[in-house]
This record gives C-alpha cells, sequence and structure tokens, in this order.
C-alpha cells in the first residue's frame, strides 16, 4: 500500500510538470500573430495537441511504473506540496526549451522562404516531437528489467499513423490547413513527425527480443 501511494504521488507530479512544460511551446506558437507572423496553430490544431497531452497526462503516467528504487528513497515532509515552486520552475524551464527550438525551426523556414502552409506543417511538427520528447523527459531513465508502458507505446505510434495520412492525403493535408502538394522540404517535415514511428517500432523489438530468443 505505502508503495503504491508512493508510486502515484511520483506520477501525479510528473504529470503535472509534463502538463505546464508542454503548453509553453502551444501558447508561444499561439501568440505568433500578435507580433506580426502568420496563424501556425489552427482549432483544428489545438485540439490534434490535446488528443494527444489528455491521454498523456491521464493514461502514461497513470500506467507508469514505480522505479525499483522507490522504497529507498527517505519519506518526504509531511507538508510538501504536490508541485512545488521548483516544479513549476523546471516545467517551465523546460517549456522554454522547446518553445526555443520552435522559434529556431520557423527562423530556419522563413530564411528559406516557405510558404505559410509550409511553415505551419514545420510548426505543428516540431511541436508535436517537442511533446513526445516532454512526455519521455518527465517518464525518467529507463531502467533494466522496468515494465513497459504500452499507453505511451500507443501515442507514439498513433502520432506517427496520423503523420502517414497526412503524407499520402491531399485533402486531409488541405483540412489542416497544410500544404496541399507536398516538396521536398514540407515532405520531410511530414517524415519528421511519422519519425517516432521508427523509434518505438526499434525500441519494441530490441525488448521483445531477450524474449524471442531462447
Amino acid at each position: 500500500m505505502l508503495r503504491a501511494g508512493r508510486r502515484v504521488f511520483v506520477n501525479l507530479r510528473k504529470a503535472m510538470g509534463y502538463l505546464f512544460a508542454v503548453h509553453v511551446p502551444i501558447v508561444g506558437l499561439s501568440l505568433l500573430p500578435l507580433l506580426g507572423g502568420p496563424v501556425l496553430l489552427r482549432p483544428i490544431h489545438v485540439v490534434l495537441l490535446e488528443l494527444i497531452i489528455d491521454p498523456a497526462c491521464s493514461l502514461v503516467f497513470e500506467a507508469e511504473p514505480a522505479a525499483a528504487d522507490l522504497m529507498r528513497v527517505p519519506p518526504r515532509p509531511a507538508d510538501a506540496a504536490l508541485f512545488d515552486v521548483v516544479a513549476v520552475t523546471r516545467a517551465l524551464g523546460v517549456g522554454a526549451m522547446g518553445l526555443a527550438v520552435v522559434v529556431a525551426v520557423q527562423l530556419v523556414c522563413r530564411a528559406a522562404s516557405m510558404s505559410e502552409e509550409s511553415l505551419r506543417l514545420a510548426g505543428l511538427a516540431t511541436v508535436v516531437d517537442g511533446n513526445l520528447a516532454m512526455l519521455r523527459w518527465y517518464r525518467g531513465r529507463r531502467r533494466a528489467g522496468r515494465a513497459a508502458n504500452r499507453a505511451f507505446d500507443a501515442i507514439v505510434l498513433g502520432t506517427a499513423a496520423l503523420a502517414v495520412l497526412l503524407l499520402l492525403s491531399a485533402p486531409l493535408r488541405r483540412a489542416f490547413g497544410l500544404p496541399a502538394e507536398l516538396e521536398g522540404i514540407a515532405a520531410a517535415w511530414l517524415a519528421a513527425l511519422a519519425a517516432p514511428a521508427g523509434f518505438a517500432a526499434a525500441w519494441r523489438l530490441l525488448r521483445a527480443a531477450p524474449r524471442l530468443n531462447p
């Protein structure tokens, strides 16, 4: 019972930190029009992002197994806050790094004279991949023998599957306000969005290898 309570407390902290951090790049990209830039995030994109964020908070961290050394950690003070100033500052710092990457990508794409639709695609791909990176970071360092988190794998593969659909379907791209015709760099950004699929598949195969070989 004590172990379960500690696991719940730790995972709630992780979920709240991720929730704070992941919205910093989204808010930053949404405020870009106020600085004279194009509208890069439409309502449909925000809905798409929330379809990643909400299951991450409610399923991924709920399913996150306890660390092997959880019971060797000294008890926390009785008055310890679930999410204190230090945790908020850390989360905002992680989110600020994600926003810096988004801004850097936009500057590079603008220098390449990309269209508004291609800028939107680059922004969306950067935010989504940054979202998955933050989710992986908040889960913590992987340890040998630790149980798999199938909810995390499902989110990564689902995100990559949507990217593949966008890569193959021009009408779907138009519905998302993305380039109808994929040329060079636009296709590369969709490939970057789909890249986590390869990572997840390889990771699953590596984990399964010891069980497949007697």
